[in-house]
């Protein structure tokens, strides 16, 4: 006996005509492949998997054409779970805050692989992409407990409890409205937080248990009150700040570039001088000397300036580096916080970028 898959009891519950509990049905065996389907899914291996057993029948009686009667259990949890509506299927722990790979509704007659999906399982997948939302914008989200824990003076918990009219009578098409602002990009961060702070605003004067099903019956409100929360922000943003704000970014990044040269200029114009000086003081000696020992301290000073020359060299290099790496970061941090226009700045940050490239190369002549 192959062993029990989703796949074959949902042909089952396609085919039965279930009593009114959902607990026990009428299925006609309409081919052998029916047969051969039910035989294995009520065999001594399979069925405590399955939850079907005969009614008033032998396995052995099974054939073509003939009516069956079957009870009808829930399956093994982690195969799926039978509901007997929307209502039962919420009730299965989880199912309120993510959608389960297989399920079957039996009043409903809808599985979770239909291709023809009613308005309220659109409703409950729309709801539970904005709990998807929640979790980033709530301070964690307790799995076990099924809540969401913001921090709003304190500890704020928000149970994830409704019924599958609370979600009939949403107004989803403002949770819609909601996720597409944060689709954008833009001040997602804010946005997030803003959103956060919106909900427990919202709900804060209503018991812990009553919470979510309050505010899925106030979108409007909470649409409302997360526009009015983001205007706020940004009506402190403007395209002219952040272009004022990078312009001035790029002066002082200009000068700290130009710092790296300028810091160590007289050491590098003293170069050619070094050279002359070392040139005309040299001696020309015939043994171990007076002008032999000049010779030898002239070249050892001449060493040590070019070391130390090196050394100021090298880390001004690294300073040019370090420059780069933060124009780099401020770089990413403008795409992510300012997708929009991010790509408007750009020119900004190249230029910084040649121009680091140009001080490195006049570094490594030197």
């Amino acid at each position: 006996m192959s062993r029990v898959k989703f796949s074959d009891l949902e042909k089952i519950y396609r085919c039965v005509r279930f009593e009114h509990d959902g607990r026990s049905g009428s299925l006609t065996l309409s081919d052998k492949e029916m047969v051969d389907l039910v035989t294995n899914l009520i065999s001594d291996d399979n069925a405590e998997d399955s939850g079907l057993s005969l009614k008033n029948v032998q396995p052995g009686d099974l054939h073509e054409g003939k009516i069956i009667d079957l009870f009808i259990e829930k399956p093994r949890t982690g195969l799926g779970i039978l509901a007997l509506n929307f209502d039962a299927l919420l009730k299965n722990t989880g199912c309120c805050f993510e959608e389960k790979n297989n399920f079957h509704l039996i009043e409903e007659n809808f599985h979770s692989k239909s291709l023809i999906i009613p308005p309220s399982i659109v409703k409950y997948r729309t709801l539970l992409s904005f709990i998807k939302i929640l979790k980033e914008a709530s301070a964690y989200f307790d799995k076990d407990k099924g809540e969401f824990v913001f921090i709003d003076s304190g500890r704020f918990s928000l149970p994830v409890k409704y019924l599958s009219e609370d979600i009939e009578n949403a107004q989803t098409v403002f949770l819609d409205k909601i996720k597409s602002s944060l689709e954008d990009g833009m001040h997602l961060e804010q946005k997030l937080a803003i959103l956060g702070k919106s909900v427990v605003n919202l709900v804060k004067n209503t018991s812990p248990d009553n919470r979510f099903e309050y505010l899925l019956a106030n979108l409007e409100s909470l649409q409302n009150s997360f526009s009015d929360g983001y205007n706020i922000f940004v009506s402190d943003f403007s395209y002219e700040k952040i272009r004022d704000q990078l312009e001035a970014a790029k002066v002082e990044y200009t000068g700290k570039i130009h710092k790296a040269i300028t810091d160590i200029q007289n050491q590098i114009l003293g170069i050619p001088v070094a050279t002359v000086i070392v040139a005309t003081q040299m001696k020309k000696s015939t043994d171990f000397g007076y002008e032999f020992w000049v010779n030898v301290a002239v070249l050892i000073g001449c060493w040590i300036f070019s070391l130390l020359v090196g050394l100021m060299v090298w880390n001004q290099k690294h300073t040019l580096e370090t420059l780069s790496d933060e124009i780099e970061r401020q770089d990413e941090k403008m795409k992510k916080e300012y997708k929009g226009i991010a790509s408007n700045f750009q020119k900004i940050f190249s230029a910084l970028t040649k121009r680091i490239k140009w001080q490195k190369k006049i570094l490594w002549i030197v």
